[in-house]
């Protein structure tokens, strides 16, 4: 039986998480944002709303590779989930921004503006967090067009805040769209 297959057996979300993560260190994604999205979809019935947001935002960086604009809602989808409870909401920011940043690697300008104007909408603290700010300003300067300012804005962003390796690899899917 294939690893998809065990999938539909474990109807868990804690052992499918594993089995997710053992997916990712054998390079198989496709199967490991399968179980992170069964396992999302188990906390989010149970009402476990911080670990069905966690299961995924896990599916949404796993998925990076598979297809941007599933990511991107995914991403989105997340940071809703986390500005449910006021000890997650400060994490809703950085879920948006990744959402964004999906979008703009996707080429979807437009579309990344329009969320940008919806996320500050439904969140009070995204526009002014460090997050909205750099989602602001980057798309601002990747709009225009110019790769040197674009790449400006993002090395600054990465400048002060701890930029994981996957989000810096997004990062730089932005830059190369340009």
């Amino acid at each position: 039986m294939g690893n998809t297959d065990s999938l539909l057996i474990n109807d868990r979300p804690g052992p499918l998480m594993e089995e997710a993560l053992r997916n990712m260190t054998m390079g198989l994604t496709e199967a490991a944002v399968a179980k992170y999205k069964k396992a999302y979809e188990l906390f989010k019935e149970s009402g476990e709303i911080a670990s069905a947001a966690r299961a995924l935002r896990l599916a949404a960086e796993a998925g990076l590779s598979v297809d941007l604009e599933l990511a991107a809602k995914a991403f989105e989808e997340v940071g809703h989930l986390y500005l449910k409870t006021d000890i997650t909401c400060v994490a809703a920011d950085a879920n948006f921004a990744n959402s964004i940043y999906c979008l703009l690697s996707a080429g979807k300008t437009t579309s990344s503006k329009e969320k940008l104007d919806e996320f500050k909408s439904c969140s009070e603290r995204f526009s002014t967090s460090l997050e909205g700010i750099a989602c602001s300003s980057i798309i601002t300067v990747f709009q225009s067009g110019n790769r040197n300012m674009t790449r400006d804005r993002i090395e600054g962003f990465k400048d002060v805040v701890v930029v994981p390796l996957w989000r810096e690899k997004l990062l730089q899917r932005v830059l190369n769209r340009l």
